[in-house]
């Protein structure tokens, strides 16, 4: 399964790794989380080592940090079930 972009080609390309590195860099509270999905920049989501996912969207000076009830592999099911990532 290819999840955000990354496999063994694009690995250290993909856009959840240049999004991670951004927002550690950006805010240590964000140190905790792993991005795992990108929607466009500004639409992220994020997962944290229990495992719940966390949706984070940031327009300018406008930022929403929700936790989405989720655990990550709900999410994954959810997303498959959507076609929002490729299987």
């Amino acid at each position: 399964m290819e999840f955000s972009g990354v496999n063994n080609k694009t690995f250290l390309n993909s856009s959840m790794i240049k999004y991670t590195k951004e927002l550690h860099e950006e805010d240590e509270i964000f140190e905790k989380y792993i991005v795992i999905m990108d929607l466009d920049g500004h639409d992220l989501y994020l997962v944290d080592s229990k495992d719940r996912v966390f949706n984070l969207i940031y327009i300018t000076d406008i930022v929403k940090f929700e936790y989405t009830k989720l655990k990550l592999n709900e999410f994954i099911c959810k997303c498959i079930e959507n076609d929002m990532i490729d299987y």
